[in-house]
């Protein structure tokens, strides 16, 4: 009976010495540090994360990203729709940041490939912008950030609304090209 019992009891302290490991490994994930060294494929990713007050992690940016004039100092790593993975890599990214209608998604799959955490937001709306907003502020580790920015572009918004909602409407034309 004794023989049973220490087998009884070995296993015990083993499934709880895996638990253990197993609860820290989780606890470790939730207490991860949040990202230090940002690559940025958009400049309207950049303009959010200098708005947002990260601009100081900001570790490479596109050839495009111009404002705030901080942006201009920054590591260059191509253009938004071909930045250069091996100037990425070097940067040792903990998070990098792309919009998910220009990112090319095989670069996309290459950095994952390679290790890196990617991030893409969408732009496709003013709701998805204000989203977009509050979620890189999440992943920086400061919601509120994101929440009083939001509120700011909202108060805003609403100002302006208010200020022409009685003009009559006007027929626009909006050409893009080169």
């Amino acid at each position: 009976m004794s023989r049973w019992r220490n087998s009884v009891a070995v296993r015990l302290f083993v499934l709880s010495l895996i638990v253990s490991v197993w609860l820290a490994g989780f606890a470790h994930a939730a207490s991860a540090p949040e990202p230090q060294r940002i690559v940025s494929l958009a400049p309207s990713v950049t303009e959010t994360l200098f708005a947002l007050g990260f601009g100081n992690r900001l570790v490479g940016v596109t050839t495009y990203c111009d404002y705030p004039a901080e942006a201009l100092k920054l590591p260059k790593i191509g253009g938004f729709t071909s930045p250069s993975l091996e100037v990425i890599v070097v940067k040792r990214p903990d998070l990098v940041i792309g919009v998910s209608s220009a990112t090319d998604p095989v670069k996309v799959r290459e950095m994952e490939r390679l290790g890196l955490e990617v991030a893409l937001v969408s732009l496709a709306s003013v709701s998805d912008i204000l989203s977009s907003i509050k979620h890189i502020a999440r992943l920086l580790g400061n919601p509120e950030t994101g929440e009083k920015l939001v509120d700011k572009i909202t108060r805003q918004l609403n100002a302006v609304t208010k200020r022409v909602g009685a003009a009559p409407r006007r027929s626009t034309l909006l050409a893009v090209g080169l």
